[in-house]
């Protein structure tokens, strides 16, 4: 099974990013981003008769006048004009990864009921094409999944990933990551109960997660005293006005020499806890990389999971 990763980083193409009316879809309306796409089709596809910048929208039928049934529809049809045999003679990459994005953007404003049929059309349709389905894939990977990305949506992500567990396009590699993948998004959902561990403190006395005190909210951190983005990510969190909020620190590694020789350099005001159950052993919690941040309700539910700092502050500040 692949580990995590200390620290990573995506470079988003700042072609994909061009557009702020797209990035800032949910401040207009679902008519309005339409005929600005539409717009921009047209230049771009004056441009070149070979290479399509972005794909023409469907047009939306007069009788759909709901905003999410629009979007439905457009979702339904957004790659309608793409002839999937003919993919690497009408799309570049960076062709394929601006319409992606402007795909995906739509989705926020969908039924959500409808949204994973939508995708599984489309990757069945795409399967046909192997070459294209790895890069949607891998496209779903870069901006639904990554802590970097402006799009990041778990929920979302894990609708590729349950087409791509069975992908023939990925081959026996592929599929057993987005398997271990997908284990890894199911687990701990938001809403859900944060998964119980023992652990044990600086003082030498044994806990669990679910035994401790707290007024308000928790924030949740595993580290690796062994890693710069942990320490790094740790400092940022000392100069945050977070004195609501409960801070609990867990070495989730196997080293307890390094933590002992450690542990006392973290705030006094923060619990600092060593692992005693074998978390990554037994995939209780999966971490991508490290520190891996979930802020906690009182009661131990999961308000964020894998958050960022500018996640937590915003709703914590």
């Amino acid at each position: 099974m692949p580990g995590y990763q200390k620290f990573r980083h995506y470079n988003y193409r700042q072609s994909a990013m061009k557009s702020t009316s797209i990035i800032f879809l949910a401040a207009i309306s679902i008519a309005t981003i339409c005929n600005q796409i539409s717009a921009r089709t047209a230049d771009a596809q004056s441009t070149s008769t070979h290479i399509i910048k972005e794909l023409p929208l469907p047009t939306v039928p007069d009788s759909l006048t709901q905003p999410s049934d629009r979007a439905d529809y457009i979702i339904k049809h957004f790659w309608d004009s793409l002839d999937f045999e003919k993919t690497a003679s009408q799309f570049d990459d960076e062709s394929l990864e601006q319409n992606f994005v402007n795909y995906i953007n739509i989705f926020s404003h969908a039924n959500a009921s409808n949204l994973k049929g939508n995708i599984d059309t489309l990757m069945s349709t795409a399967e046909n094409t192997p070459s294209l389905a790895k890069k949607l894939y891998n496209l779903a990977d870069k901006y639904l999944a990554t802590r970097e990305s402006p799009f990041r949506n778990e929920s979302y992500y894990i609708y590729f990933l349950q087409n791509e567990i069975k992908s023939q396009a990925c081959g026996e590699a592929g599929r057993e990551r987005a398997k271990y993948r997908l284990q890894a998004a199911l687990k701990n959902r938001p809403g859900s109960q944060a998964a119980d561990f023992k652990f044990i403190s600086r003082d030498g006395t044994s806990h669990t997660l679910s035994s401790l005190d707290a007024d308000s909210h928790i924030l949740l951190m595993f580290y690796d005293p062994d890693c710069n983005h942990c320490s790094e990510t740790i400092e940022e969190i000392k100069s945050l006005n977070l004195n609501n909020i409960k801070i609990v620190a867990i070495d989730s590694e196997d080293d307890r020499e390094l933590w002992d020789t450690t542990k006392n350099a973290m705030p006094d005001s923060w619990t600092i806890g060593f692992a005693l159950d074998p978390i990554q052993n037994n995939d209780i919690y999966i971490f991508e990389e490290m520190p891996t941040l979930f802020l906690l309700d009182k009661s131990k539910k999961i308000i964020l999971k894998d958050a960022s700092l500018s996640e937590i502050k915003g709703l914590c500040q």
